[in-house]
């Protein structure tokens, strides 16, 4: 189409407008740029009417790294992610996840199949250098981990596991464990980091708790109010926080209600 299109009208004066409708807006304008069309009109994100106007981050990502056209000043390139972050937050829609090049899964590894192949040959699942266009890897730890996954976030949290492959898949069967009770660990660093410094001997305990009582009041004139109480040593020693007052007495007790 570009070809008969050029036979009326000089290619260096043609542009491109498309939309998303058929999944191609992107993949028609590159095609476009191909065959030497100098204009190319989309939006950041590809915010649009219907399925969306053709994304330029993309767009501008591809030309530079892929097929070898400038179209951004020098050192642009690095701030496409920020840019596509920025838009959506003006825009007030919630940034896509899976979207190409600066998405926060574009260069995100879960399984440890992959992990471990990322970590020796990084092209093997990342097209680009994720550094490249302002955007970074993440290494997520669920129940499709390995090893790999381990120590990489154990080197990324600045934690040391050594060459003991042991401590490894026992946090890895923990993990494993762990989600299959329910609970999940992609977005929680804090709380990996506790497991990996317990199987590590690293963990020490902050406070321990000693004892706690709680007494739910029902009385007609107000509705029923719970007064828990504690007590607890910290790092270790025995030392328990000042006495308090009750919640609705004048009678003064210390943590787990002994009377003073």
């Amino acid at each position: 189409m570009v070809d008969e299109v050029a036979a009326l009208v000089p290619r260096e004066k043609l542009g491109i407008h498309t939309h998303n409708d058929g999944g191609l807006a992107v993949a028609n304008t590159l095609a476009a740029v191909e065959k030497g069309v100098r204009m190319v009109q989309g939006t950041i994100n590809g915010y649009g009417e219907r399925c969306g106007n053709a994304d330029l981050v993309p767009i501008m990502a591809n030309l530079e790294l892929k097929m070898n056209k400038p179209c951004l000043p020098e050192g642009g390139l690095k701030d496409l992610t920020r840019l596509s972050l920025f838009v959506s937050e003006i825009a007030n829609i919630t940034p896509l996840n899976s979207r190409p090049f600066v998405g926060r899964s574009a260069f995100a590894h879960k399984g440890g199949v992959h992990v471990h192949a990322v970590l020796k040959h990084t092209e093997a699942y990342e097209h680009i250098r994720p550094e490249l266009i302002g955007n970074h890897r993440r290494v997520l730890v669920s129940d499709l981990s390995g090893k790999s996954n381990i120590e990489y976030k154990a080197a990324e949290l600045g934690l040391t596991l050594g060459d003991d492959d042991v401590k490894s898949r026992r946090i890895v069967e923990e993990i494993k464990h762990m989600e299959n009770e329910g609970y999940t660990f992609e977005a929680a660093d804090g709380s990996l980091a506790l497991i990996i410094r317990k199987a590590t001997g690293e963990f020490e305990e902050p406070f321990y708790l000693e004892c706690f009582r709680v007494i739910n009041e029902n009385r007609a004139t107000s509705p029923p109010a719970p007064r828990p109480s504690s007590r607890s040593s910290w790092a270790g020693t025995r030392r328990s926080p000042p006495p308090r007052a009750t919640a609705r007495s004048t009678r003064w007790t210390t943590p787990c209600g002994k009377p003073l």
